[in-house]
This record gives C-alpha cells, structure tokens and sequence, in this order.
C-alpha cells in the first residue's frame, strides 16, 4: 500500500507532466497547419493546475498527520 505522501507526490509529478503536456499543445494549436483545439489544452492547463494543489494539500496533510502522531508518541 502506498503512503499518503507518496500519492500526493505521485500526483504533483503527474500533474505538472500534463500541465507541461497541455502547455505545448496550446503552443502548437496556433501554428498554421495545426488542428489542434486551444480551448481544450487550455481546459486541461486549469485541470492539471486543480490536479497540482490537491496533491499539494495531500502532502501537507500527511506532513501533519505525521507531526501528529509524533506528538502523540512523544
């Protein structure tokens, strides 16, 4: 089973790998010969950015429950 910091890391690197991804096909929409939809990586660009700041809430979470169980312990 995965731990909770490692699925919200897992998440910012996907995240930021579609951000990426989403940003080049915006670029590449509005080259002359492309049929690309702008809309649609620009739809995926506001995706990805939700994507990045739950996995980065997720982390903070598991860094707190962490804290947490620490203080418990000690």
């Amino acid at each position: 089973m995965d731990s909770v910091l490692g699925i919200g890391l897992r998440g910012l690197k996907n995240g930021f790998e579609r951000l990426s991804d989403a940003s080049s096909r915006i670029t590449s929409a509005f080259r002359p010969e492309s049929t690309e939809d702008p809309v649609k990586g620009i739809i995926d660009q506001k995706t990805a950015d939700i994507q990045i700041k739950a996995s980065a809430e997720v982390i903070k979470t598991a860094e707190e429950l962490d804290k947490s169980i620490l203080d418990i312990i000690a």
